[in-house]
């Protein structure tokens, strides 16, 4: 097998040495490299690949479940912040302040309570149940 060969070449030689030749240039002696390539890898080194594939695996959905959970909450914050803000206008810090207690309060219950209370009632309610 040489580098720059057929890409349909077998791969069944793959435990070999390969020296490409560089070309002299200018009179200077002619440089190699060897290249070694392994096909299989060491029983350990499989072994371990095969123990950290399905934790890796775990990892990795657990970061995606994660991400999703976070977008979800993010969405339904800025959700209640435009709902305040089409009911009262500017959102300022005593309406910032009961985001979250609103966020633990059921979507159709919290919905109500945004639309029906004024501004001062919302704050009272909320207030009151934490």
């Amino acid at each position: 097998m040489t580098l720059g060969g057929d890409s349909t070449e077998s791969f069944s030689n793959m435990n070999k040495e390969v020296k490409p030749p560089f070309s002299q240039s200018q009179g200077e002696p002619r440089n190699e490299f060897i290249l070694k390539v392994r096909q299989d890898l060491e029983t350990e080194d499989q072994s371990l690949i095969m123990e950290l594939s399905p934790l890796y695996l775990e990892r990795l959905e657990n970061a995606r479940q994660q991400g999703f959970q976070q977008g979800i909450v993010q969405g339904k914050r800025l959700m209640v912040e435009k709902m305040l803000q089409g009911k009262f206008g500017e959102v300022d810090a005593e309406l910032f302040a009961i985001i979250d207690a609103l966020l633990l309060i059921p979507p159709l219950e919290m919905g109500q309570l945004i639309l029906q209370l004024s501004r001062e009632e919302l704050l009272a309610r909320v207030r009151n149940e934490n």
